[in-house]
C-alpha cells in the first residue's frame, strides 16, 4: 500500500469515527465530495491546500505524507 493509499484509508477511518459523511467533511474543507472520495480511496493525490484545510478541521495527516507542520500550516493562520 502506498503512502497515498494509507493516508486516504486513515482519513476515511478518522472521518467515520467523527461521524461525518463524505459530503459534510468535503463541505467543511471546501472540496467536492468526489475529490474526497478519490483521496480516501487512494485514486487522487492530496494537495497541500487540502491537507492544510483538513489539519484545521482536526485531521492531521501531514506526517503520513512526510510533511512537517510548517509545510502544512500557512504562515499567520495559527501555531502548534
Amino acid at each position: 500500500m502506498s503512502a497515498q493509499e494509507s493516508c486516504g484509508a486513515r482519513l476515511r477511518r478518522m472521518r467515520e469515527a467523527s461521524g461525518l459523511s463524505q459530503t459534510a467533511l468535503a463541505k467543511l474543507v471546501g472540496i467536492s465530495r468526489p475529490l474526497l472520495s478519490g483521496i480516501e480511496s487512494g485514486r487522487r493525490r492530496i494537495s497541500r491546500d487540502v491537507l492544510s484545510a483538513l489539519f484545521w478541521e482536526g485531521y492531521d495527516l501531514g506526517i503520513d505524507l512526510g510533511y512537517k507542520p510548517s509545510d502544512v500550516i500557512p504562515i499567520g493562520r495559527g501555531t502548534l
